[in-house]
């Protein structure tokens, strides 16, 4: 009997190692992964839905250098840009992003540093002066269809970071592209140089520009066909707590990247 007793308390007694060792040595959860819901999609009249940021029509440069570049001298000067200029506009000659810049794409991490950027700067209200967005392009990145992709961007001289949720997916007819900010230093101030993102068609057509008013609230880019990729732009002020000058972020996620 005493055996049994003895036996018995020892299983126990391993069992609860085992399971204490188990629960210490989990790795934790990402820092990015902070979804709060799962994304919405409007089958029946998507465009309704996406609200385009006051500054939705703000281009960016577009056909840059994939990748890092060795020197400034190997970008475009000029960039081609997505689209006109605002009236009074400027855009610099370009400089390469810090070297140790990274964002983390649905856990993995990727350097994003070495790249052409650019600031544009207009005429304009800000509180610091003129409004200026120095432009850092992702480039094409892998994302997979129909799966919420938690990822994190951020100031590549501050060090602050945007935490966001990503999804794009074809349904009932219509292709989505997704977007919800899920924490850190997301711009949302009365600028409207928000966060945003719009669906591209594999016949070529753009969506809506969506933004999300606020945290935790998905933004839904949405037109008939089927996704070829989602835009996304990622924007915080730069440093916080001024509304003059921004830091945008930005880049196309698809399968087949």
């Amino acid at each position: 009997m005493i055996r049994r007793v003895l036996r018995r308390s020892l299983w126990l007694v391993g069992s609860f190692l085992i399971f204490a060792t188990f629960m210490i040595t989990q790795s934790p959860p990402s820092a990015a992964a902070n979804t709060t819901s799962n994304p919405p999609t409007w089958p029946n009249s998507p465009a309704s839905n996406a609200s385009s940021p006051p500054f939705a029509n703000i281009p960016h440069p577009v056909g840059l250098p994939a990748g890092p570049v060795a020197s400034s001298a190997d970008c475009p000067n000029p960039p081609k840009m997505s689209g006109p200029l605002p009236p009074g506009a400027t855009i610099s000659a370009p400089t390469l992003s810090p070297s140790n810049s990274s964002m983390d794409s649905g856990g993995t991490t990727v350097n994003v540093g070495g790249r052409c950027g650019y600031t544009l700067t207009w005429p304009g209200s800000g509180a610091g002066g003129d409004p200026s967005i120095y432009y850092n392009d992702w480039g094409n990145l892998y994302m997979p269809y129909g799966e919420v992709w938690a990822s994190a961007g951020g100031n590549g001289y501050s060090g602050q970071v945007c935490y966001f949720n990503q999804y794009i997916v074809n349904s009932g007819g219509y292709a989505y592209s997704e977007l919800e900010l899920t924490g850190g230093y997301c711009n949302t101030d009365s600028s409207g140089i928000w966060s945003h993102t719009q669906v591209v068609t594999t016949s070529g057509v753009a969506g809506p520009v969506a933004a999300p008013p606020q945290f935790h609230e998905w933004a839904v880019s949405g037109y008939p066909g089927n996704v070829n990729y989602g835009f996304f732009e990622i924007c915080l002020e730069n440093p916080v707590g001024q509304q003059s000058d921004y830091w945008c972020n930005y880049g196309n996620f698809a399968p087949q990247f």
